[in-house]
C-alpha cells in the first residue's frame, strides 16, 4: 500500500483538462482533482472538483472507499486499508473488499473531447440476503485556477441548481465555470466546508500545502444490480440519462484505446491536445501547458516516429498561426478564467527553429501525400523564421557577419537552461549559444534543400555559419566545445564577464559538486575554484 500511495494515475480529456490522483487515495498535490479543466484550451486550467468523500452502506454497517489527509498529518477514512486492487488498465480501476465479504469496483475515466469525467460503482459481491447497499458520495469543489489553492471565504457560493433532467448545477464562483453533476441517486443540499486538506508533495518541496474545500451536498445512490453513476461535467452535462451517457462514452473510449495497443502509445496520445481548431503538445502534466520549444523537440517522438504524419502537420499548422517578427511563442501563459491566458510569450531562440526542422522532416514523412497549399504555408513560415532570424528579431536575435546566430539581452533568458531565481535569469547565455548554432545551421542546410527562391541564400549562410562555428568553437586546450562565444556579445570572448555564473550559488568551479561540472561554458584559462 506504500507504493499505491506514491503512486499516480492521469485522465486526460484532450482539451488539456485532466484528472489525476493517487492509487491508494488521498490527494499529495494542488493538482490532484476528479475534474480540472481547461477553459481556454489548453489553457487557462481550473480545478472544479478536487475529490470526495465515499460511503458504502450494505444494511446496517457503513465502511468508508475513500481517504483523505488532514493536517497535521491525519489519515481519515479506510478506503486505502479495504483497497484489493488498483489498475490503470483500460483506466484507473479500484476494487475494494470489505469485512463482511463485499466486494465493489470503482471506475473513472475521461472521454476524449470532453470536458467531463465518468464515475461508476458496481457491487463484484454482495453478502447473503443484501439488498439494501447504496453508497453516499459527497464530492469536494473549488473552482479555483489549479496553481493556487482555496482558503474558506464567505465568496465561495454553496448555491446548488437543480435541472429538469434532474441534473445539479454549482457554480462557487464566479468566472469560474459551472460545474454539473449529473448521477442514478439523489440529492440531499448539505454545504460544509472541510478543513485543512494536507498535501504531502506540496509540502515535501517546501510549498503552501493546505486546503480547505467546499462540499454543498451529498448523493446517495442505490447499489444493487445496476451500476451507481456519477458524471461531473464543466459547463454543460450529458444529453442523454446518466447511465446512457455512461454507456456510450466506455464504449467509445474502449474502442479508441484499443486502437493505441501499446502502452507507450496510449501515453503519448495524452500529449496531444486541441487548441483552436487544430492541435498542440502539452510539455508535461500536471503543470505544464503547451510550450513551443517542448512541442516541437517532442513531435518527431509523439507524432512521426509512430506514424502520425497527418498529427504531426496539424500541430504545425497550428503553431504557425502564430507567427510574429519571424518567431514562434516560447509558450502560453496559463492563466485561470474563461476568457482565456495573456497573449503568448515570443521570448525563446531555439524553438522556431526546432519548427523549420519539424518542418523538413514532417514534409519528407508525408511525402506526395501532403496538399500542396498546406506544404507551400509550412515552408513558407519556416521561411519567414530564417528571414526574420538572418535579419534580426527580438532580444537580439540575429545572423552574425560570420554567419553565427547571436542571442541575448539582459532580462531574458532565450535558451533551455530558462530557470530565474527571484525574477532574475540564473543562465543568460548571451552571445551565441552552441546549441542555438547547432540548429540553426541544422535549419539553413534542410531549407537550401526546398527549392525555393530563397535557397541559395540559405545554403550560402549555411556554409559561412558551418566554416565559423568549426574555427571558432572548438576549445583545443581542454577538447571540448565552447558553451558560448562571442559573451555578452564581446567579441572573441568564451565566458560572460559577470552574472550568476561567477557567484557563489554555483561554486563556479570543476570540482564534481559543482552543477556546472564537465560544461564548456566553464572552459577558460583560469578557472575559479571552490
Amino acid at each position: 500500500m506504500t507504493d499505491l500511495a506514491r503512486a499516480e494515475w492521469l485522465e486526460t480529456d484532450g482539451l488539456g483538462g485532466f484528472a489525476m490522483g493517487t492509487a491508494a487515495g488521498p490527494r499529495t498535490r494542488r493538482y490532484h482533482g476528479l475534474l480540472v479543466t481547461a477553459t481556454a484550451p489548453p489553457v487557462g486550467r481550473m480545478v472544479l472538483v478536487a475529490g470526495m468523500d465515499v460511503t458504502l452502506h450494505v444494511g446496517g454497517a457503513s465502511w468508508s472507499l475513500s481517504t483523505q489527509r488532514y493536517r497535521p498529518g491525519v489519515t481519515a477514512g479506510d478506503g486505502a486499508r479495504f483497497l484489493e486492487h488498483f489498475s490503470i488498465e483500460p483506466w484507473p480501476t479500484w476494487r475494494f473488499c470489505l469485512p463482511d465479504g463485499t466486494r465493489v469496483v470503482h471506475e473513472l475515466f475521461q472521454r476524449a473531447g470532453e470536458a467531463r469525467a465518468y464515475l461508476s460503482w458496481r457491487v463484484l459481491q454482495a453478502p447473503p440476503r443484501c439488498d439494501d447497499i447504496r453508497l453516499q458520495v459527497r464530492p469536494f469543489l473549488a473552482g479555483r485556477d489549479f496553481h493556487a489553492l482555496l482558503r474558506e471565504t464567505p465568496a465561495f457560493s454553496f448555491d446548488a441548481q437543480p435541472r429538469d433532467d434532474g441534473e445539479i448545477c454549482f457554480r462557487p464562483f464566479t468566472g469560474a465555470p459551472p460545474i454539473v453533476v449529473s448521477s442514478t441517486g439523489v440529492y440531499r443540499h448539505a454545504p460544509h466546508w472541510y478543513r485543512q486538506f494536507q498535501y504531502d508533495e506540496e509540502r515535501a518541496r517546501g510549498l503552501d500545502f493546505q486546503e480547505d474545500l467546499g462540499a454543498p451536498g451529498e448523493w446517495s445512490l442505490a447499489l444493487g444490480d445496476q451500476e451507481a453513476v456519477l458524471i461531473l461535467s464543466a459547463g454543460r452535462g450529458p444529453t442523454a440519462s446518466p447511465r446512457q451517457a455512461l454507456e456510450a462514452a466506455r464504449l467509445d473510449e474502449r474502442a479508441r484505446r484499443a486502437q493505441l495497443a501499446r502502452p507507450l502509445d496510449r501515453a503519448a496520445d495524452q500529449y496531444l491536445v486541441q487548441r483552436g481548431s487544430g492541435h498542440s503538445i502539452v510539455a508535461g502534466y500536471p503543470w505544464f501547458g503547451d510550450w513551443g520549444r517542448d512541442t516541437f523537440i517532442s513531435l518527431r517522438g509523439l507524432c512521426l516516429a509512430r506514424g502520425r504524419t497527418q498529427q504531426a502537420l496539424d500541430v504545425l499548422s497550428t503553431w504557425a498561426r502564430q507567427l510574429s517578427e519571424g518567431m514562434l511563442p516560447n509558450y502560453f501563459p496559463d492563466g485561470a478564467g474563461q476568457s482565456g491566458a495573456a497573449s503568448p510569450a515570443y521570448n525563446a531562440v531555439d524553438a522556431s527553429l526546432w519548427f523549420v526542422i519539424d518542418v523538413a522532416e514532417a514534409l519528407g514523412a508525408a511525402g506526395a501525400t501532403v496538399d500542396g497549399g498546406a506544404r507551400r504555408r509550412l515552408i513558407n513560415a519556416a521561411e519567414a523564421i530564417l528571414d526574420g532570424y538572418a535579419r534580426g528579431t527580438r532580444f537580439g536575435i540575429a545572423m552574425a557577419s560570420d554567419g553565427l546566430l547571436a542571442a541575448g539581452v539582459r532580462g531574458q533568458q532565450l535558451t533551455w537552461m530558462d530557470a530565474r531565481v527571484d525574477g532574475r535569469e540564473i543562465t543568460p547565455r548571451i552571445g551565441k549559444p552552441v546549441e542555438v548554432q547547432a540548429l540553426w545551421l541544422n535549419a539553413l542546410a534542410l531549407a537550401a534543400r526546398w527549392a525555393t527562391p530563397s535557397s541559395a541564400r540559405w545554403q550560402a549562410a549555411f556554409v559561412r555559419g558551418q566554416s565559423s562555428f568549426a574555427a571558432r568553437f572548438w576549445d583545443q586546450a581542454h577538447g571540448r566545445l565552447f558553451d558560448v562565444v562571442d559573451a555578452e556579445h564581446q567579441p572573441a570572448t568564451t565566458t560572460p564577464r559577470s552574472g550568476p555564473t561567477r557567484s557563489s550559488r554555483w561554486g563556479g568551479c570543476h570540482c564534481p559538486c559543482c552543477p556546472a561540472n564537465g560544461r564548456g561554458w566553464w572552459s577558460t584559462p583560469s578557472r575559479p575554484r571552490c
